[in-house]
């Protein structure tokens, strides 16, 4: 595999955050009366959190604080949950050295804003991991739109052929094969059996499992 440059997911890939923003979700939603399950949030793992807000505003509106207003206090909780007991998954901190040994660009490339982004950095203490940081904040579209994956590409100055990205949701992987790109899928329990993962050219257990002997 002739390769340009890797990008890493964030949340479910390096850091075991999905449940944060299920706590998160569940904890905000309720106050306007919405009663979210487990199950209801893991459905839109991956999206932009402003569009699962409007996404659930527009199936069951509410009055009160606007589905913006939502969003950001759901961010906020997450922030505050990271910082409190976030924790890096496996594979993270090998793949970072691993990159960085065959001396090619690590790019993150995630569907939270960038004060999250930076929260998760501060935490694992990786703070200068990485040569780009991209978040679907400043995109029109969040996942499983591509363009995220097109504007890290850009500022990569790598072609999509030649660039592998690692994700751990559905979202994620469409978003990056709509890119073009090469994609790793390291999905988590709950959703390993999702068929849909097929749309990966590799599917792992954990970061740990891919084999970097295949990288030219």
């Amino acid at each position: 595999m002739d390769l340009e440059a890797v990008i890493l997911d964030m949340d479910g890939l390096m850091i075991d955050s999905e449940p944060f923003w299920r706590q998160a979700e569940i904890e905000e939603f309720s106050k306007v009366g919405l009663h979210l399950t487990v199950e209801q949030c893991i459905q839109t793992t991956g999206i932009r959190i402003d569009e699962v807000c409007l996404h659930w505003y527009e199936l069951k509106p509410w009055k009160g604080p606007s589905p913006l207003e939502i969003s950001i206090n759901i961010r906020k909780r997450v922030e505050e949950l990271v910082l409190e007991k976030g924790e890096a998954l496996p594979g993270v901190f090998e793949t970072i050295e691993k990159v960085k040994n065959l001396n090619l660009p690590l790019a993150l490339c995630s569907s939270s804003p960038m004060s999250l982004i930076n929260t998760v950095l501060n935490r694992l203490n990786i703070e200068n991991a990485f040569d780009i940081l991209c978040s679907a904040e400043f995109e029109k579209f969040g996942k499983p739109h591509p363009a995220v994956y097109l504007s890290v590409l850009d500022k990569l100055k790598s072609k999509a052929n030649k660039s592998i990205t690692f994700e751990d949701t559905m979202a994620g992987v469409i978003s990056a094969k709509a890119a073009k790109m090469i994609v790793a899928a390291v999905p988590q329990v709950e959703n390993k059996a999702d068929p849909r993962f097929i749309l990966a050219d590799y599917k792992l257990n954990s970061l740990c499992d891919f084999d970097w002997s295949v990288v030219g």
